[in-house]
């Protein structure tokens, strides 16, 4: 608390951490009840034996690896909005809630759609700064954001071509992955009922006051795990309140019982406690989960609760057996086992990302997936093929042979934008999934119209380059400049070079005329800033190579013009 610059240190943001002590791994949380300076950890999280040494910094010290200092905010996912829409959740709430997570962009067209644009430029701005990346897209954010917070004129032709492929790329990535937002959905790590007070299929969920919103009222919690690849992974369960549990405390076990769950439950802020009674925990009937750090998407909100109707949990496979490769201690394998034990592992991650795309298109092909042997197969080859057993998990050839003779969802098809399209069946989806889809695209479309309008030349940059003489000759070095560069890059599209290529090459271009043309003939920047906006002036109706080549000068202009 003290390095994070808290100011009270004696009250602890974090209620739980996943790390690493000694030979144990998993999670630790926060109990007042526990004598002071003592660490607990389950036989379950010992991994590997190390003698106690407290003199041993291996032993004596704490890996953490994530705090949960407070819940992340739940969103959707493609598996999920499959599975709730199987188990009966109607179009519409999806719509909805499509609708208030693309809330922004309605309006554009309204009073103060430019604050409400800027607003999201800067939340992106924000995540790539956090990231520290250094690429195409980078550059392109910080373009955007600085002409954003000039306040530059939206008709300026770079600026409107930079704000429609905003809208586009931001809201693409939402609805691939189907990430919209819902209230009173969080995602929380998940913590055994050590003290057993909560019963089967009950749960004890923390958020923290200031985000709890109708938890206090609710009486049922939905619980998924990602990834999950049966219809009963996702999870109904009875919510418990913090009073109640103390009082099953003092009946079960009076006072002393009562201190360990008040020391154990009142500091939870971002979990949720799940029973540890029955033939298998609540977190292994969520899809094979455990306590080691997983987490859960859990939401209360009584809207959706309502809808969602119950199911069987889910029968999963056995597991396969753990291959002997897997089990040789590195120290005893030689340098080419552990080569093509990394290569089996690239080649496992690739699999379980093959196994999941296929069994998403599955889940829409077949009107009910439940019932089907072919999902079925699918899902039962993913689910084994998280834990990565040595050989690959592959689906039976009856399977693969009849998936073969079907079409693709044109939602599937459309976000993955391949040359090999073009040979591909598709169907139009009418699930919820395609439906969400095509509803979003018709708000992409409204957006960008609104925020095309006429496209015209920044007026402050054009007046200057032509309010003052320049030297003819350099003016039209600019203009061939601009040509040249125009060609280039039209050459590099007809040679299909990829996005990131074009991107490296269009920089390096910009950054070799930036001295040439900027910076080597002047040194005033004064004179400098009007080389800019005669170059700005001398690029025709595109003016991204001037914007590439001078931005911060032809900003300096906007900002002084205001």
């Amino acid at each position: 608390c003290r390095s994070m610059g808290k100011a009270d240190e004696s009250l602890c943001p974090f209620s739980s951490f996943q790390g690493r002590i000694a030979g144990t791994k998993g999670v630790w949380v926060l109990d007042d009840s526990l004598s002071e300076n003592i660490i607990l950890c389950r036989k379950s999280q010992q991994k590997f034996f190390l003698p106690i040494d407290s003199s041993d910094a291996l032993y004596s010290t704490v890996d953490i690896n994530s705090w949960d200092e407070k819940a992340e905010k739940g969103h959707l996912s493609v598996r999920l909005v499959q599975i709730l829409e199987q188990r009966g959740v109607p179009l519409d709430f999806f719509l909805m809630s499509a609708d208030k997570g693309l809330d922004w962009l309605d309006q554009f067209g309204q009073e103060g759609g430019q604050a409400h644009f800027f607003e999201e430029v800067l939340k992106r701005h924000r995540s790539i700064i956090a990231m520290n990346a250094q690429d195409e897209n980078t550059e392109n954010d910080d373009m955007l954001y600085r002409m954003a917070s000039a306040e530059l004129d939206p008709s300026e032709p770079c600026y409107a071509d930079r704000r429609r492929r905003f809208i586009k790329n931001t809201v693409d990535k939402i609805r691939k992955k189907a990430r919209y937002p819902m209230k009173d959905c969080w995602h929380v790590r998940m913590i055994p009922d050590h003290l057993q007070l909560l019963q089967e299929g009950e749960a004890f969920v923390a958020v923290g006051a200031e985000i709890m919103g109708s938890l206090s009222s609710a009486e049922k919690v939905l619980a998924f795990r990602n990834p999950s690849y049966f219809n009963g992974d996702l999870r109904t369960l009875n919510l418990v309140k913090y009073e109640k549990l103390i009082l099953r405390a003092n009946e079960r076990g009076g006072n002393e019982l009562v201190q360990k769950a008040i020391g154990f439950f009142k500091n939870l802020q971002a979990n949720i406690v799940l029973s540890t009674l029955g033939y298998e925990s609540e977190a292994e009937r969520l899809s094979g989960g455990d306590f080691d750090g997983d987490k859960a998407w859990i939401c209360y909100n009584p809207e959706l609760v309502e809808l969602v109707k119950d199911a069987e949990p889910a029968v999963r496979p056995e597991p396969i057996k753990v291959h002997e490769t897997e089990n040789k201690l590195a120290k005893d394998a030689t340098q080419v086992e552990r080569i093509h034990f990394a290569r089996h592992f690239k080649n496992h991650q690739q699999q379980l990302g093959y196994l999941s795309n296929t069994l998403d298109r599955a889940m829409d092909q077949f009107e009910d997936f439940t019932t089907s042997p072919n999902v079925a197969d699918i899902a039962e080859q993913a689910f084994l093929q998280v834990d990565h057993p040595y050989p690959l998990c592959v689906v039976k050839l009856e399977t693969s042979n009849q998936l073969k003779q079907l079409s693709e969802p044109h939602w599937v098809i459309n976000q993955a934008h391949t040359e090999d399209d073009v040979n591909v069946k598709v169907y139009k989806s009418t699930k919820a999934m395609g439906k969400l889809w095509d509803h979003v695209e018709e708000k992409i479309n409204l957006a960008v119209s609104q925020s095309l309008g006429c496209c015209e030349p920044n007026q402050q940059i054009v007046e200057l380059a032509r309010s003052q003489p320049f030297e003819e000759k350099r003016r039209e070095k600019m203009r061939q400049a601009a040509v040249w560069y125009r060609t280039q890059i039209a050459e590099c599209q007809q040679r299909k070079m990829s996005v990131e290529d074009i991107g490296r090459k269009s920089q390096q271009i910009a950054e070799e005329y930036r001295i040439i043309l900027i910076l080597e003939p002047y040194t005033s920047e004064d004179d400098r800033s009007l080389a800019a906006a005669v170059l700005y002036d001398q690029c025709g109706d595109k003016k991204s190579f001037a914007w590439k080549v001078a931005h911060d000068y032809l900003l300096h202009i906007v900002a002084r013009s205001q």
